[in-house]
């Protein structure tokens, strides 16, 4: 049976906060990529300068974007690792191996990036389709719409598949099975706990935004501020889904075993 809902968002944030500290050095790459990917997104004029022409920009900006994404991919591989051994209370992985062992077991399934990856590509394309094509809007909007569609499939049921990889070391189709395997019978119960205490969360932050803005304005020290918070509350997005998926794997684990003694 799962954790009533109100005790598993109190079990995600008390694993959330034991493991903040360890964080520190997985927050700091995070840090220095969003630089870099902030740099880089500013610097669209000398881009389309050097490079005139839409293929070839076109090609460039994906390229950036698949290995952005793959850094990303690897690096939560790593936070889910590290999330696993503070919830069993097993020794944490030195933070250099982990990188390695995370970046090469995200080499290993660089498919299962692309398959996560197909709304954001389909929105991508559709957004390179409108932008350089004359496009009907009712057809670029129905097209939206079953991107939307497909975006929902894939949070309903493949929000396990990084988390199998990166803790049973599944390959994609195993990982893919696996979380449907998970989710099945339950899509309720694992949307809410999914949804509800990221949810939550955006409220804190979205009314400490406002406060922030209200009473102490916008200085760059306090912009500052806001983006350190905002990093620190980052990986609390994969805490969640973790914890979820350790719980749910045991109760599947758990039933197949009561049928099993019952036949």
């Amino acid at each position: 049976m799962l954790t009533p809902i109100g005790s598993f968002i109190t079990k995600t944030f008390k694993v959330y906060l034991s493991i903040l500290k360890s964080l520190l050095p997985y927050l700091l790459l995070i840090f220095l990529l969003v630089i870099f990917a902030f740099f880089a997104s500013n610097s669209k004029i000398l881009f389309f300068l050097l490079i005139p022409e839409t293929y070839t920009r076109f090609t460039i900006h994906l390229f950036g974007i698949l290995l952005f994404s793959f850094i990303s991919f690897s690096l939560a591989i790593s936070i889910i690792r590290l999330i696993k051994n503070h919830y069993f209370s097993t020794p944490k992985p030195k933070f250099l191996i982990n990188i390695k062992e995370s970046f090469a077991l995200a080499w290993k399934n660089i498919f299962a990036l692309v398959l996560l990856g197909i709304p954001k590509i389909l929105v991508y394309f559709l957004y390179f389709l409108g932008f350089n094509f004359h496009v009907p809007i009712q057809i670029l909007a129905l097209l939206y719409l079953l991107v939307i569609f497909i975006g929902i499939l894939f949070f309903f049921w493949l929000s396990f598949v990084v988390i199998a990889i990166a803790l049973d070391k599944q390959k994609l189709f195993l990982a893919v099975k696996t979380s449907i395997m998970v989710v099945k019978g339950r899509v309720w119960k694992v949307f809410v706990r999914l949804f509800l205490p990221v949810f939550l969360l955006y409220i804190f932050f979205t009314i400490y935004i406002f406060l922030n803005d209200a009473f102490l304005g916008t200085h760059i020290w306090n912009i500052l501020l806001i983006f350190i918070l905002a990093l620190l509350l980052l990986p609390f997005g994969l805490v969640v889904p973790t914890v979820l998926y350790l719980e749910l794997k045991d109760n599947t684990f758990q039933v197949a075993l009561e049928n099993k003694e019952n036949d």
